[in-house]
């Protein structure tokens, strides 16, 4: 996609290449990858193209998200069993602090 420039350098772009960004904007908010943006705008291209390719990916980054979602709750529950310093005065009891940035038996990849 080449926009094409104005005299002051503002690149101006057709309705066509709108919609691209548009599409690429919005995949970019639910995560996909370039290189899956890349993919996803080949099949753009071929509309006589199967839609079991575009399923597939598609449910590669939903599991990607799940696995996000998984890990994202671990963390969540290990902040909420280190809030709360037993020592109020000092910082020697708090836990965030006493944990060393160990997880204890919780690991996060």
């Amino acid at each position: 996609m080449k926009p094409t420039f104005q005299a002051n350098g503002y690149r101006v772009f057709d309705e066509n290449q709108l919609e691209q960004l548009r599409f690429i904007k919005t995949c970019r908010n639910i995560g996909f990858s370039l290189k899956d943006i890349q993919v996803l705008l080949a099949f753009q291209t071929t509309p006589n193209h199967q839609c079991d390719d575009v399923d597939e990916l598609t449910q590669k980054h939903l599991s990607h998200i799940n696995e996000q979602i998984k890990q994202l709750q671990e963390v969540k529950s290990f902040l909420e069993q280190i809030i709360g310093c037993q020592n109020k005065l000092h910082t020697n009891g708090c836990l965030p602090i006493a944990t060393n940035g160990s997880m204890g038996k919780q690991s996060i990849n």
